[in-house]
């Protein structure tokens, strides 16, 4: 029961605090009226606490507020009844509900029932992204996908998924890759930017030395922090904007308006399958919660459209738990296996690519193709049984 109320807290307490005070709440100490409805209202909007938890704290009576518990007060229910409620709600799986297949009540207090303002979404210019697409030569992904395939497909796949350079960080020579999220309508949503190292085409990790542009001294200087950039707002030079992220490659469900679609959590991922599955479109949720796929505001984007969604190992029952939700509301999509079935015992973090780059044995040609090592725990059993 913990578990699943620390992930609804966690991935979905800023919504359901939005929802119980009818006010979008995005900034930290953000004033909000949830209990309090005296003239100077005392609650405060906090985005998180030491685990990642976002709460209200109300200073008049040094009390907190977190989302299930204040879900449970406004409506008056108990504590079970308001994990089973948001966890359907969500598309979490619930040992506590017996009554699945329900709609979910409809609850109001009177006087208390509050509608959430929405605030328009904000888009990026193109025009400035553009100037993003160049100094490919100089890419990190851009020189793996050029070594591993060829030029030509390189070059063709930054133009289908309109890839860009970032000077952000430099690694093992490199700079680092733009992954713009651009929507189906054609506006531009988010920009990611990722280091990629150039022989295994996979992203910089914390605890590597890419480095990191001090734009106050024009230097490159050690980061061994999170190598994963959101650069919407700055480029935009605003911080206030209203952004709101979308599938990567979404904008080419456009362009093939009849072929099927699917889903993985990785950019990189989606455009290596690409190329060895070309009969479908294939697009990124940026994560295994990314973009908020399991939205059905945002996945109606695939509205007669079939999708399968191919989660990394690991994360498998968790994508179907949530694609569940979409399905009863009668999306076309399937969770597929293959990843789960295909890793061999004791490889983790691996995904669709790693089954294709990857080393694997041939059995007709009595060979290996080398790729990128998979993680193997322990370390010890390397290469496995199907090396």
């Amino acid at each position: 029961m913990s578990d699943l109320s620390d992930q609804l807290e966690i991935e979905f307490g800023a919504e359901i605090l939005s929802e119980l005070t009818g006010c979008r709440l995005t900034r930290n100490q953000q004033n909000v009226r949830l209990f309090d409805q005296t003239r100077h209202t005392a609650e405060c909007y906090y985005r998180a606490d030491e685990k990642g938890k976002p709460y209200i704290q109300d200073h008049a009576i040094n009390k907190r507020y977190y989302p299930v518990t204040a879900y449970c007060q406004f409506h008056e229910i108990e504590f079970l009844t308001a994990i089973d409620e948001l966890s359907r709600k969500y598309g979490l799986a619930s040992s506590y509900s017996t009554k699945k297949d329900l709609k979910l009540p409809i609850r109001s207090r009177p006087n208390q029932q509050r509608l959430v303002t929405e605030i328009p979404i904000d888009y990026l210019s193109m025009e400035i992204y553009r100037r993003s697409q160049s100094h490919f030569e100089r890419n990190g992904f851009y020189q793996y996908l050029s070594r591993f395939f060829n030029k030509p497909t390189a070059d063709l796949l930054f133009a289908e998924y309109q890839l860009g350079t970032s000077r952000r960080w430099t690694f093992e020579n490199t700079l680092a890759t733009c992954l713009p999220q651009i929507d189906h309508i054609g506006n531009l949503r988010q920009v990611k930017v990722i280091p990629f190292h150039p022989m295994t085409g996979h992203r910089a990790q914390d605890h590597q030395n890419a480095r990191r542009l001090n734009t106050n001294t024009g230097q490159y200087e050690t980061d061994m922090n999170g190598k994963v950039w959101f650069a919407g707002k700055t480029l935009a030079g605003n911080y206030t904007i209203n952004l709101k992220q979308c599938f990567f490659g979404e904008h080419l469900l456009a362009l093939y308006p009849d072929k099927p679609a699917a889903l993985v959590e990785g950019e990189s991922t989606a455009m290596v399958c690409s190329i060895y599955l070309p009969n479908r479109i294939w697009l990124a949720t940026g994560g295994s919660n990314g973009c908020r796929w399991y939205d059905p505001e945002v996945f109606d984007v695939f509205k007669k459209r079939k999708v399968i969604l191919y989660p990394d190992t690991g994360k498998y029952e968790d994508w179907c738990n949530r694609a569940s939700l979409l399905q009863r509301l009668g999306y076309k999509l399937e969770v597929s296996s293959f990843v789960q079935k295909k890793t061999p015992a004791g490889v983790t973090n691996a995904d669709l690519r790693d089954l294709f780059t990857g080393p694997r044995w041939l059995q007709k040609e009595n060979n290996i193709i080398f790729g990128e090592k998979l993680k193997v725990d322990p370390c010890d059993i390397y290469p496995p049984s199907w090396d």
